[in-house]
């Protein structure tokens, strides 16, 4: 194959792309998620809170949170309304 592992190109050696990717990951910002209590037909169960947004009908939490489906537990993402999370307490 011409010019094999050692062809650098426009993009640089190896060493030098993965020096600039890794730069890229460590200034991307990290979504703050949060515990919540999700109160929903099966009662309320712990959830994890990953972000927020406002729509006509008010605010909607998107959470990961485990739901009963015939009789088995399954876990779920889903934007659910503000009135049924609350936080977890803080520890």
């Amino acid at each position: 194959m011409a010019g094999g592992m050692n062809k650098r190109g426009n993009f640089g050696s190896m060493a030098d792309r993965v020096a600039r990717s890794n730069q890229r990951e460590a200034t991307a910002p990290v979504p703050q998620m949060k515990h919540c209590w999700v109160t929903d037909r099966n009662g309320r169960l712990p959830g994890l809170l990953l972000e927020w947004k406002r729509g006509a009908a008010g605010f909607h939490g998107r959470v990961l949170h485990a739901v009963l489906d015939q009789g088995e537990w399954l876990v779920v993402e889903e934007w659910i309304p503000a009135e049924l999370l609350e936080p977890a307490a803080e520890t």
